[in-house]
């Protein structure tokens, strides 16, 4: 069941979504390669915010019904993005081809690095944070709301704790939940463990692609550099949801340069989007998502209407793709974000 659940979200939900995002790139103002990378991070994270406003909005439903909106909004997408892909322009273009290729070289390698660390996986879960983030994914999916992250103390079982981010991680363990109780009735945390490792493997990957563009020999020697580094190794083999917020963070700051230099549609939507993401994932990335907001502001080559225009825009994007949480928090939950 692991590897189904993991083809459908990782794999099935981000090619949709890159579908998607190749209509509007038809000028190809965004990398094909950058969109596929971006959008092999994203499918999962869209899951995650997915079931974040249907508990908000439609708390206290079966597991089916949340399985079903989730898999209703990708078909939506991906009736969108398939459409599009019947258009001759595109048909025709051999960028198009080749990315597909290089996607599927990505998936090959993915594939054979995952049934590595099946072997890993297994073991029990280490560490104060993953284990926060664990018990709040069981809490929500036992409650089918998001009451757990507004309530700090739950005396019934033993246990308090200050949900201080968006519970974007905490999700993916629920998503879990609901589709191994929909499709087998067993239950099982393996692809949650797994969410550190693919979303460090992709961290390699994006580095690889970026600094290849000046030399492959480099890329494959900064990427040595990285995995052996004892820190970002162990992210790959103990389940913690640093990998996880860092990719969202790398993805920032590429696309806030990319926004900046380019100056199109596409690639201040993607930073909005991204940026949203990254303050979604973690409360650190909304810190960084402001300050980056700021530099956007400034570096702008636009006059000053154009600048709030398009600051408006990224702002709009971050809140209603997990800034408003940090909002809704200080209404209905705690508000232990703001403490240091």
């Amino acid at each position: 069941m692991f590897f189904f659940l993991f083809f459908v979200t990782n794999i099935f939900f981000s090619f949709i979504l890159y579908s998607f995002l190749l209509r509007f790139n038809v000028e190809n103002f965004v990398e094909n390669k950058v969109l596929l990378l971006s959008s092999l991070g994203i499918g999962p994270i869209v899951v995650s915010l997915i079931l974040y406003y249907s508990f908000l909005i439609a708390p206290n439903h079966s597991a089916q019904f949340y399985l079903t909106i989730v898999v209703f909004l990708y078909l939506v997408i991906a009736f969108c993005g398939c459409s599009h892909l019947k258009s001759k322009k595109l048909v025709k273009s051999a960028k198009i081809a080749i990315t597909i290729q290089n996607g599927s070289l990505i998936l090959i390698i993915g594939g054979m690095v995952f049934f590595y660390f099946k072997n890993i996986l297994p073991t029990p879960l280490i560490g104060h944070d993953i284990l926060n983030y664990a018990i709040v994914g069981e809490m929500i999916f036992k409650a089918k709301s998001l009451d757990p992250i507004w309530t700090r103390d739950f005396f019934n079982v033993g246990y308090t704790y200050k949900m201080t981010c968006a519970p974007a991680f905490s999700l993916l363990l629920t998503w879990e939940k609901i589709f191994n109780s929909t499709f087998s009735g067993t239950q099982s945390d393996i692809y949650f463990r797994s969410v550190g490792a693919y979303y460090g493997w992709l961290i390699v990957s994006f580095q690889f692609y970026i600094v290849e563009k000046k030399n492959r020999w480099l890329a494959v020697f900064s990427c040595c550099a990285l995995l052996t580094g004892l820190g970002f190794y162990q992210t790959l083999l103990i389940p913690h949801i640093d990998t996880f917020r860092i990719y969202f963070i790398v993805l920032s700051y590429y696309f806030l340069v990319s926004a900046v230099k380019k100056t199109d549609g596409l690639s201040i939507i993607l930073f909005g989007i991204v940026s949203g993401f990254s303050t979604y994932s973690h409360r650190i990335g909304l810190v960084l998502s402001i300050i980056n907001y700021g530099v956007f502001f400034v570096m702008q080559d636009n006059s000053l209407n154009k600048r709030i225009f398009n600051i408006t825009i990224v702002s709009i994007l971050l809140l209603v793709l997990g800034g408003s949480h940090y909002l809704i928090d200080l209404l209905l939950g705690q508000g232990y974000w703001i403490q240091l």
